[in-house]
C-alpha cells in the first residue's frame, strides 16, 4: 500500500453505529490500496458522555440505584468496545490535545472525516477537530460520507463550520438532503455518498458477528436510540403474529422495568450486535444504522423517526432505496422486492468507492 491516510470519527463513542462504520470504513481503504490509521482523538465532550456515573453527586438513594445500574453496563460496554478496537482497529497513539492531534497529522498527507455526524459540531460539543482545524494548510482534506445529524448547521457555529468546510479538497455527505445546503454555503462539489457499513458486504459482516448468550431461535429485534411511540408495540405485534420472542439492544432503565417481555442485552459487544441483525426474523428501529443492518441483512424491517430535526438521515436513506412505506405509523407496506434494492446498492456502492479513489488521487 502506497497510499496513507488518516481518519478522525466518532470510534470512542459507545454507539454500534459509530464504531461499526470506522471499521467498515478502514476495511474499505485497505481494499482500494490506501493504508490507513484511525486517528485516536479522545474528544472531552463525548468522553464525558460516556464516562461512569459519580454515585456521590446522587440526590436520593433511587437515583444512586439507577445510576450504579447504568454505570455498570457503561463499564462493560466501554470494555466489549475496547477489545473489539484492539482486535479489528488500526489506531493511532492516544490524541488528547491539539499538540497531540498536530503532532498525529505530520505523519499523513491526507486525512479523512467521517463517516458519522462529524458535522454536527453540537455532537462534538462545539470541538472542531473533526472539520480538521488542526491540519496543516498542505494537507490534503477530504470528507467521506460525513453527517451533519439533521439538515442544517447548529446556528451558533454555522460560520464557524463553513469557514473550515472551505478548506477541503473534497466533501461527501451521507444525507442526499444536505448536499444543496452544503454545496451552496462552500461553494464546492459536494457528493452523496453511502455511509460506510453499507458498503461492506453480508459476508464480509458475517466474518466478524457473534452470537450473544441466550438469544432466542427464533426473535423480533428491536433497537432503539431513544424512545418512541410505536417502536416496542409494532414489535410485540410482529412477535404474536410470527410467534417469535423479542430482543432489545441497548434498554433505558425504563424499558428495563417495562419490558419485561423482551430479552435484553444491554451490554452486546459490536460483533454481537451485527449477530443479533444476522439472525433477526424481522427488525424495528428508530436508528439509522438499525436501518442499514436491516438492508445488509435483507431483514424485513419498519422504521420510526421520534424527533423531525433528526428524521432526514433516515428518511433519505429509505427513499433511497424506494422504501419509504416501512416508516411507522403506515401499515400499509409492500412487500420489499430485494432484488430492486440490490440493484440500487451495488450502484450506490461503486459510485461511492469511485468517489473515494478519485478524492485520493
Amino acid at each position: 500500500m502506497n497510499k496513507r491516510a488518516a481518519v478522525i470519527t466518532f470510534h470512542r463513542a459507545l454507539n454500534y453505529g459509530a464504531i461499526l462504520q470506522a471499521f467498515a470504513l478502514e476495511k474499505i481503504l485497505a481494499e482500494i490500496g490506501v493504508y490507513a490509521e484511525i486517528i485516536d482523538y479522545r474528544c472531552p465532550h463525548i468522553e464525558c458522555i460516556y464516562r461512569p456515573f459519580d454515585v456521590r453527586h446522587c440526590k436520593s438513594l433511587s437515583s444512586g440505584v439507577k445510576k450504579c445500574i447504568k454505570s455498570f453496563g457503561l463499564i462493560k460496554k466501554r470494555h466489549n468496545f475496547n477489545e473489539f478496537t484492539k482486535k479489528h482497529l488500526r489506531v493511532t497513539k492516544k490524541c488528547r490535545t491539539r499538540k497531540d492531534l498536530q503532532r498525529t497529522a505530520s505523519k499523513f498527507e491526507t486525512i479523512i472525516t467521517g463517516s458519522d455526524q462529524v458535522l454536527n459540531s453540537d455532537a462534538a460539543g462545539g470541538d472542531f477537530s473533526y472539520y480538521l482545524d488542526f491540519a496543516c494548510s498542505d494537507t490534503k482534506k477530504i470528507a467521506y460520507a460525513a453527517s451533519l445529524g439533521c439538515n442544517f448547521f447548529p446556528q451558533k457555529y454555522e460560520t464557524k463550520c463553513i469557514e473550515n468546510l472551505k478548506e477541503f479538497a473534497n466533501i461527501s455527505v451521507r444525507e442526499k438532503s444536505v448536499c444543496k445546503t452544503v454545496a451552496e454555503l462552500t461553494d464546492k462539489a459536494v457528493e452523496n455518498v453511502l455511509d460506510p457499513t453499507l458498503i461492506l458486504s453480508a459476508s464480509q459482516w458475517i466474518d466478524i458477528a457473534k452470537k450473544p448468550h441466550n438469544l432466542p431461535n427464533k426473535y423480533i429485534l428491536v433497537y432503539m436510540m431513544e424512545g418512541c411511540k410505536y417502536t416496542i408495540e409494532k414489535a410485540r405485534a410482529l412477535a404474536n403474529s410470527k410467534d417469535c420472542g423479542l430482543v432489545l439492544i441497548n434498554p433505558t432503565l425504563k424499558q428495563i422495568q417495562t419490558c419485561k417481555d423482551f430479552v435484553m442485552y444491554q451490554t452486546a459487544s459490536p460483533e454481537e450486535f451485527v449477530g443479533m441483525f444476522a439472525e433477526a426474523e424481522a427488525v424495528v428501529t428508530n436508528s439509522f444504522h438499525g436501518v442499514a443492518f436491516s438492508l445488509i441483512f435483507k431483514k424485513e424491517f419498519y422504521a420510526e423517526t421520534s424527533n423531525a430535526e433528526k428524521s432526514a438521515r433516515i428518511i433519505d436513506l429509505l427513499a433511497l432505496f424506494d422504501l419509504s412505506d416501512r416508516l411507522l405509523p403506515n401499515e400499509k407496506i409492500r412487500k420489499t422486492d430485494w432484488e430492486k434494492v440490490n440493484l440500487q446498492l451495488l450502484k450506490e456502492q461503486n459510485k461511492s468507492i469511485s468517489w473515494l479513489k478519485n478524492s485520493l488521487e
